[in-house]
């Protein structure tokens, strides 16, 4: 399974990054198993018809994107270990009834993380 369908920031041309992402368009989302992204999706919230389903509902001006770039970069470096592929990766099932420290928890070990 590749990961969930995402937002990335770095690929938002409308957000400082390159590409056709857009936060209020889940269309233009991809796969993604990256634990940075993953995170700042948890904590920006999965909403359907303005209703949030999961995650925190922070808005995005109070996350430091740049941090998440950052993060998100080092997790996609490629390693070579038992042959080529991304540094960090996660496949976390987070239930809604789940602590949101419970799930953040998850995604930041997935990438060796703080806060």
């Amino acid at each position: 399974m590749p990961g969930a369908r995402l937002y990335d920031p770095r690929l938002d041309s409308t957000n400082g990054g390159s590409g056709p992402h857009r936060w209020n368009n889940p269309g233009t989302w991809e796969w993604s198993g990256n634990p940075a992204i993953c995170d700042y999706n948890f904590r920006r919230g999965f909403y359907r018809n303005g209703q949030r389903l999961l995650g925190m509902g922070v808005p995005g001006t109070d996350l430091l994107t740049d941090h998440y770039v950052a993060a998100a970069n080092i997790c996609d470096e490629t390693v070579t270990e038992g042959g080529s592929q991304p540094r960090y990766t996660c496949g976390v099932v987070v239930p809604d009834d789940a602590e949101w420290r419970t799930a953040c928890e998850s995604f930041r070990a997935a990438m060796a993380g703080e806060v």
